[in-house]
This record gives C-alpha cells, sequence and structure tokens, in this order.
C-alpha cells in the first residue's frame, strides 16, 4: 500500500502523466457527446428530418469544435513554473 502511494506522488507533478490524463477525459468526453448525438440524430431522422439537414448539423458541430481546436492549439504555450 505504501509503495502505491510513493509512485502516485512521484508522478502527480509528472507532465506526461497528466497529459495523459487529461486526453482520456477528453476521449470519454467525446465518447458520450457521440453517444447522445446519435440518439438525437435517430430521434430526427425518425420524426421525418431529411439527410441533408442531418448532414448540415453534423457538419457545423464539427467545424466549431475544429475551429476551436485550432484556436486552441495556436495560443502561445505558458511560461513553465518557477
Amino acid at each position: 500500500m505504501g509503495h502505491r502511494l510513493t509512485v502516485r506522488a512521484q508522478h502527480e507533478n509528472d507532465p506526461a502523466t497528466n497529459e495523459s490524463v487529461a486526453g482520456r477525459r477528453a476521449l470519454h468526453r467525446f465518447a458520450l457527446r457521440f453517444l447522445r448525438r446519435t440518439r438525437e440524430i435517430g430521434v430526427r431522422v425518425a420524426v421525418g428530418a431529411h439527410g441533408q439537414n442531418v448532414l448540415w448539423l453534423v457538419l457545423r458541430e464539427t467545424l466549431a469544435l475544429t475551429l476551436f481546436g485550432i484556436a486552441i492549439g495556436t495560443l502561445p504555450p505558458s511560461p513553465p513554473p518557477t
């Protein structure tokens, strides 16, 4: 038990570990969003939405997420902690 606590304490400040955890959380959020959207699209089609309307719905959201990702990715890095 003590060994696990020591290993955990050593990895708390490791940037690679923090990025891995953040990546898994982001992936989980996208998976949940995908499941919700799949149900929503199914309901829309069931009530009579046309394929083109559903396509534009998905493309708009994809474009918005892409532009947001580009904006975040092009921000200058924060200075390293001292």
